[in-house]
């Protein structure tokens, strides 16, 4: 009789709690296309319901229901500000709504924003999140034993933000951490076997992950410093890829024919290639705030992910079990904490924790199994008893504050530490609460990258 696979388990117990907390709070009922997910939707109705991606339709007599935001540019033409990459990866479940919505108009309005598009979009999120947990499992599952892989599945899903980011917003994060989660994988395999499937694999994947978000365009280091470890090894890996420059140059031409998708769009709608379509908001290079968004109060990514800062410490472990890997996963979380950390609004608006550290959950994966594996490994019982215990311990804290957020004991972003210290382990608001919070001065920040 075979025994029970923990990794397995672990996924089908990560797509059960998916799918009953999405049964049971129904936040397909309140809209779930709100914020910034208003512009990173609006390709789909557009272009599908409303035949006009320039979007003028606005202008004569908006639908009802309808939300849609642009910018104008200074030809006073509309332009939707996100990248088209998210719509992409949506529009199967908004097809299906859409059917859904003209099958039964009784009961939906076919308008691209009713009830029935929220739920659809939710499952997006769900089903991009466990595809990206499957890819992970792949990866681990050939380094780490079945036990620490199931481990790792466990505390990144329930000891993180994903656990909001994948079932109540769908905003990019969840579906990039599946698409650079798959990207890493498939790294693997096309230095195993270069093939033409895999080049084209990896250029659809790095075409789409810059689509949905342009600043992830540097997870290319893990394909181009696979393998690195010392200079020494410097020239060897230039003559291995130039040894295979036509799969290489593959990579690039079909990841270039994806982001064509947004220059065709920008061209279209704006009469240029390029197009800066976030107008006054820009990066601050000297004024990257990487103390404040890992250790701060407001949105410290390890101080409301603390499960995140073994993982961390982990990436200087991948060595030992993914030698191909030490490097570029050191190299690349250093380079986007600090690029997503040097934003005009490092905090991100509102949310849990530091959301754009999602899209790395697959790199921080293998770092924590990696992590697990050097404490399960280490001879003395005090060591591993008390890391253990800490695990447990961040990986609770890190699920009660997705409840705390869900209840509203944790501000969307004017958490401090005297508001955190107050409604510490409490599950809603206490005393004092409001009074401790300091809203952020967004004005000040968009002009100068700094409240200061």
């Amino acid at each position: 009789m075979k025994s029970l696979s923990v990794s397995k388990f672990a996924l089908i117990f990560i797509l059960s709690i998916s799918l009953i907390v999405t049964g049971n709070s129904q936040k397909w009922k309140e809209g779930v296309i709100e914020w910034d997910i208003i512009s990173y939707y609006a390709y789909l109705p557009g272009l599908i319901i409303y035949e006009d991606l320039t979007f003028n339709f606005l202008d004569k007599n908006t639908p009802e229901g309808v939300r849609i935001w642009t910018e104008n540019t200074p030809e006073n033409k509309k332009v939707i500000k996100m990248s088209s990459g998210l719509a992409i990866l949506y529009s199967p479940f908004f097809l299906m709504a859409h059917g859904v919505a003209k099958l039964q108009p009784e009961m939906y309005v076919p308008n691209g924003y009713s009830m029935v598009y929220s739920l659809f979009l939710i499952l997006s999120d769900i089903f991009y999140t466990f595809l990206g947990f499957i890819f992970l499992r792949k990866i681990l599952i050939r380094y780490f034993s079945d036990m620490v892989t199931g481990i790792t599945l466990l505390c990144v899903f329930f000891g993180t933000n994903m656990i909001f980011y994948s079932m109540f917003e769908v905003m990019a994060h969840c579906y990039l951490f599946c698409l650079i989660t798959m990207f890493v994988y498939y790294t693997i395999k096309w230095h195993e076997t270069p093939t033409t499937r895999f080049s084209i694999y990896l250029g659809l994947l790095f075409g789409l992950i810059t689509l949905i978000r342009p600043v992830d365009i540097v997870v290319i280091f893990l394909f181009v410093f696979y393998g690195i470890h010392s200079f020494n090894s410097i020239k060897p890996r230039i003559t291995y890829l130039w040894s295979l420059r036509s799969k290489v140059i593959l990579i690039g031409v079909v990841g270039f024919l994806v982001f064509c998708i947004q220059i065709a769009y920008w061209k279209y709608a704006t009469g240029h290639f390029l197009y800066w379509s976030y107008t006054n908001e820009y990066f601050f290079w000297t004024k990257p705030h990487i103390i404040e968004g890992l250790i701060g109060f407001r949105k410290g990514w390890y101080i409301y992910s603390p499960i995140m800062l073994f993982a961390t410490i982990g990436l200087f472990f991948v060595r030992k079990k993914i030698p191909q890997f030490s490097v570029p996963f050191i190299l690349l979380f250093v380079l986007y904490t600090y690029i997503i950390f040097c934003w005009w609004c490092w905090w991100y608006g509102g949310g849990i924790s530091c959301r754009p550290m999602v899209d790395l959950y697959g790199v921080m994966g293998i770092g924590l199994a990696s992590f697990i594996t050097y404490v399960i490994e280490q001879k003395y019982l005090v060591i591993k008893y008390t890391v253990s215990l800490f695990t447990v311990l961040f990986v609770l804290y890190g699920a009660l504050i997705n409840i705390q957020y869900l209840r509203k004991s944790l501000h969307y972003d004017s958490m401090t530490f005297e508001a955190w210290k107050i409604d510490f382990l409490k599950l809603d608001p206490q005393g004092g609460y409001y009074e401790s919070l300091q809203a952020p001065d967004y004005d000040k920040a968009l002009k100068t990258g700094s409240e200061k």
